[in-house]
Formats: C-alpha cells, sequence, structure tokens
C-alpha cells in the first residue's frame, strides 16, 4: 500500500471526548491555537510565537487566581515542553489543542480551523469539538479511466491507496482483453481516413465500446462489492461525468455517493480528490443540520421545542434534549446551582464562573444528544442563544 499524505493529525471521536470529559475538573486547562501547514508562517515560526504568548498569558490568569509564581510553572510545564520541541512546529495541522490539569495533559493536530481560545475552569473547554464528532470524515475514492483503476481509503490524517489484490480490474484491457487498444486504433484510424467509416460496420464501433465499458464497470463494482462487503463506509467516484453516470446506474454498493468528483482522474492528485470528496461530505453534513433545523421548526407547534436557558439545562440535567442548537457568536459565563437545579448567569465573567454553554453541550452530550454550534443567521429561531429540541414533553 502506497501512503499519499503520512501528516500526523488526529480526529476527534466520542472516546476523545469522553476521554477529555473523564479527566476534567477544578483547574482545567484548554487552549486552542489556529496554526499552519506550511508557507511563510511556519518559516517565521508565528505558530510557535503565538503558544508561547498563550502559555504567558495561562500563567498570569493563574497568578491572577492566587496560585504562585512556581507554581504555575509547573503546572503549565508539560504545555512549555511542546514549545521546546521545535521540529514538531513544522508538522502541524489546522488547530493545536493542547488539555492540561493536575499532571495530565492531551494535545492534538486536528484537520479543522477553530477559534483561538484559552480557558481556566472546571471543565475542559469541549463545546467546538463536539459537532466534529457527527461530520463525516472517513471514505473511499475509486478513481476510474480508461487506464487506471485506484482505490483510496481516505480519513482526516491520511490518503492511502488500497491495494484491491487483483479483486478490482486495475484497467479496461484487464477485462475486454488486450486486443482492445488494437482495435480503438485501428478505428481511430479509419475514422481519420474516412469522416464517414465504422468499425465492424454502421453503429457497430459505438455499441462495441458502450458494452466494453459496460463489462469493466461491472467488474469494478464487483469486486469493490467483494473488498467491502458490509458497505458502511461511503464511496466517492471520481471519473468523467457520463462514465459516473453508468457506474451509478449499475452499482449495487449500498452507500454510492451520489455525487461524483468531476473530471478525468488520470490527471488527478489523489491528495486534490481528498480534499474534494472531504468539502463534499462537508456540504452534506451542512444540509443535514439544515434538515434538523427544519424539522426543529415543523415542531415547534407539538411544544418539543424551547429557547428558555433555565428550562434547556433542567431537561438537559434530565436527558431530555435530541439536539442543541447553540449561537457560535455569544458566551453565557454563570454558575450551575446543583442544590437548586438552576442556573444563574452573569453579563461578565465573576470568580468561580463558568462557561455554562460549554457545561451545557457537554452534558447534552453525555447523553447521546446532538450539539450543533450555528451562526446567529442559521438558528431555528434568530438572535437565539440556543434552542433544543427535545425527545419528548414532560
Amino acid at each position: 500500500m502506497q501512503f499519499v499524505i503520512a501528516d500526523p493529525m488526529d480526529t476527534i471521536t466520542r472516546n476523545l471526548i469522553e476521554g477529555l470529559i473523564q479527566h476534567s475538573g477544578p483547574g482545567s486547562t484548554s487552549i486552542y491555537l489556529p496554526t499552519h501547514r506550511g508557507g511563510h508562517e511556519v518559516l517565521m515560526e508565528a505558530d510557535r510565537k503565538a503558544y508561547k504568548l498563550a502559555l504567558r498569558n495561562l500563567a498570569t490568569n493563574l497568578r491572577e487566581a492566587g496560585m504562585g509564581k512556581a507554581e504555575a510553572e509547573a503546572s503549565l510545564a508539560p504545555a512549555k515542553a511542546l514549545y521546546d520541541d521545535a521540529p514538531l512546529w513544522y508538522t502541524m495541522a489546522d488547530t493545536l489543542l493542547v488539555f492540561l490539569r493536575d499532571g495530565f495533559m492531551q494535545w492534538y493536530r486536528i484537520p479543522y480551523r477553530l477559534e483561538p481560545h484559552i480557558m481556566i475552569g472546571d471543565m475542559f473547554y469541549l463545546m467546538p469539538l463536539l459537532p466534529l464528532v457527527y461530520m463525516p470524515n472517513t471514505f473511499m475514492i475509486l478513481a476510474i479511466s480508461k487506464n487506471h483503476v485506484h482505490l483510496y481509503d481516505v480519513d482526516p490524517a491520511r490518503v492511502e491507496e488500497v491495494n484491491m489484490a487483483k479483486m478490482v480490474p486495475s484497467e479496461l484491457t484487464d477485462v475486454v482483453g488486450k486486443d482492445y487498444k488494437e482495435r480503438y486504433l485501428q478505428y481511430r484510424s479509419q475514422r481519420a481516413m474516412q469522416a464517414d467509416s465504422t468499425y465492424f460496420g454502421h453503429g457497430e464501433a459505438t455499441e462495441d465500446q458502450k458494452l466494453e465499458q459496460e463489462k469493466f464497470l461491472r467488474a469494478i463494482d464487483a469486486g469493490i462489492c467483494k473488498l467491502f462487503p458490509a458497505g458502511e463506509v461511503p464511496l466517492l467516484v471520481a471519473s468523467v461525468e457520463e462514465q459516473f453516470g453508468e457506474y451509478r446506474k449499475l452499482s449495487k454498493y449500498p452507500l454510492l455517493w451520489d455525487e461524483a468528483i468531476k473530471g478525468n482522474a488520470d490527471y488527478s492528485n489523489p491528495n486534490d480528490l481528498a480534499e474534494t470528496g472531504r468539502q463534499m461530505l462537508e456540504s452534506y453534513y451542512l444540509e443535514s443540520t439544515r434538515n434538523k433545523i427544519r424539522r426543529y421548526v415543523k415542531e415547534c407547534s407539538f411544544e418539543r421545542f424551547d429557547d428558555n436557558a433555565q428550562r434547556i439545562f433542567k431537561a438537559a440535567m434530565a436527558g431530555r434534549v435530541e439536539a442543541l442548537f447553540v449561537n457560535n457568536k455569544v458566551d453565557m459565563p454563570g454558575r450551575y446551582d446543583a442544590e437548586l437545579d438552576e442556573i444563574v448567569m452573569h453579563a461578565t465573567l465573576r470568580p468561580g464562573d463558568t462557561d455554562l454553554l460549554n457545561m451545557l453541550a457537554i452534558e447534552v452530550f453525555s447523553k447521546n444528544g446532538a450539539v450543533y454550534l450555528l451562526p446567529p443567521e442559521s438558528m431555528p429561531v434568530d438572535s437565539n442563544i440556543l434552542n433544543a429540541l427535545y425527545r419528548y414533553v414532560a
């Protein structure tokens, strides 16, 4: 197998999030730092310098919270080790995540650009990561042309060519015979000499080519279905549009994507194909989110929606929230009073406060609810801080 991309990137999974939730507690420190994969910023160590500044700001925040200088430095020592590893900063993705607490530290390089953020609180700041769990990020690309057939396994970290073990034909001649090229060249030569000539009689050339193409595509699909009998991973096809149309008609693969990565696969770079595929899947995810919002609006008359923060918090604690929609431009500082089972919101952050939206999002996620961060104009109810769709009416 050939690795086309080998960048050390991490995938945000439910298990990863749940592990961070388990390690959360007082003094949880979170760092979100946008980074660069290459270019002038990497050469000038811009990301490394920004990280150093973030650590300096964190040290100041810890001292202001009553921690001594030596204790603050010791607390941030594991994070400083990342800064000291100079070669590491040449292998960044789009965002660096660092989570620290009482000697515990985890860091990740992820292929999504998130807003910069540093926070110290009673739990890690995980809200921006929760929607990424639902993002479709693993898929296959089947690149088809007459001359070549390639299958790529794609995830956020790499693109790897799959060894098809001769179960899938590697080119058209594997299926229709070695004389195909000779017959095709003969036909082309005849067409050049006589404009109205045909191959083996009137109309036979076109019909032969169609039958050979169909046989070729059927053999490819049969091999793919044998390689992946469960059919659980989306399959995107990279080919010219006409060829994809024929393949889509005959394919029996359950998760064949409806839209092709268009173009001649012979001239396509696997990295470019993968990036186009990711964009297509992301568009699908966004459309899925919009459908969830439409459902939210449709259900409003059945009392399964809410935009009241106090009621949504109580419903989340009871596990009643099916989907939570959060305005990504708004903060909600405050605290949760467990005895009274209510939240106290403040206009600005006060000592002992937490990010209530982060707390709420984690609670919904932990009880298998979906969390969506949306721009204000995409919220189900305009200008709301948050909306919720309930599983049932209490």
